[in-house]
Order: C-alpha cells, then structure tokens, then sequence
C-alpha cells in the first residue's frame, strides 16, 4: 500500500512537472513569435533607412555635379 501511495505521488508529481514544462514551452513559443515579428520589424525599417540613405546620395550627388557647374561657370 505505501509503495502504491509513493508511485501514486511521484506521478502526481510528474503531471505537475508536465504541466509546468508545457506553460513554459508555450510562454517560450509566444516569445519566439514576438522576436520575429520584432526581427521582421527592424529589417524593414533598416531597408527604407537604406532605401533614403541612397535617395540622399543621389541628391548630394547632383548637387555636387551642379555645384562644380557653377563653380566652372565662375571661373
């Protein structure tokens, strides 16, 4: 009878360890969902960041091509 007792608690035991492993293994899933999502975030912000990056280069470009125009017409 108490070994039946003893296997009976271990069992319980392990249920609640179960129970415990799989809120975590779900808290762990939720987690990996907000990171990619967060992840997917910044590589589109970093894309539009790159994106406006070489807008401004072509601008500081033609700009520098309409300067050295001027500055040629000057001289």
């Amino acid at each position: 009878m108490a070994e039946l007792k003893s296997v009976k608690e271990r069992a319980a035991n392990y249920e609640e360890e179960i129970g415990e492993q799989k809120s975590m293994l779900d808290r762990t899933r939720k987690d990996l969902v907000t990171s990619k999502e967060e992840c997917h975030a910044a590589v589109q912000e970093g894309l539009a960041y790159k994106q406006q990056m070489h807008k401004l280069e072509l601008e500081l470009h033609g700009a520098r091509e309409q300067e050295k125009m001027l500055s040629d017409q000057v001289w």
